[in-house]
């Protein structure tokens, strides 16, 4: 059996504050976090203005600068022991749309892309056809049925494109009839 070492029907509390007082500070500033900038064209070229003095390490860049690397973004790394700016993502990935005025004979036109508008410039080089999808329609007042050939990339360095030809024929009530002269077409190519 339990032995009772304090018997009472009253507690009394004694002492304590009637009030607390608490101080709240910001306190000393810390390390910023990564921002984000924009600009116009490579981050990594002297001309570029980036319009930040306070650049730091993980920081991010964006080129809005219509052209080959439009919507690419960038992050500061430490690089063998150089700060650069490095190509990080697409905001748009490995897809381009072509509207290309074309000239069609005997219902075939072949319209070249740079590949480099399409992959980032390491891959420009390694990159085949089998690697692209490719999408087209063709503006025309009639019905037109079409193919498309994605050819082996031709040239070198930024140089090289991608041939992607294009056959079509329109339909005149009964009569399908091999497409000629001037038609624009839409291309949609996406890497795969």
């Amino acid at each position: 059996m339990a032995e009772v070492i304090l018997s009472t029907e009253d507690i009394t509390v004694l002492g304590g504050p009637s009030s607390i007082n608490v101080d709240v500070d910001f306190g000393p500033a810390g390390v910023r976090g990564s921002q984000i900038f924009i600009g116009e064209g490579d981050p990594n070229d002297p001309a570029t203005v980036i319009g930040q003095d306070d650049i730091k390490v993980l920081d991010l860049y964006i080129n809005i600068k219509a052209g080959i690397d439009y919507l690419y973004v960038y992050q500061y790394v430490t690089e063998n022991g150089i700060q650069t700016w490095k190509p990080f993502f697409d905001l748009i990935p490995n897809t381009k749309s072509v509207n290309s005025l074309a000239t069609f004979t005997a219902g075939a036109t072949t319209i070249n892309v740079p590949i480099n508008q399409i992959v980032p410039s390491d891959l420009v080089a390694t990159i085949g056809a089998s690697s692209f999808n490719v999408q087209a329609t063709i503006q025309n007042s009639l019905p037109v049925a079409l193919a498309i050939e994605v050819g082996t990339p031709s040239g070198t360095g930024s140089a090289r494109a991608l041939p992607i030809t294009v056959r079509g024929a329109d339909l005149s009530g009964s009569t399908w009839t091999a497409l000629t002269g001037s038609k624009t077409v839409h291309l949609l190519i996406t890497v795969v």
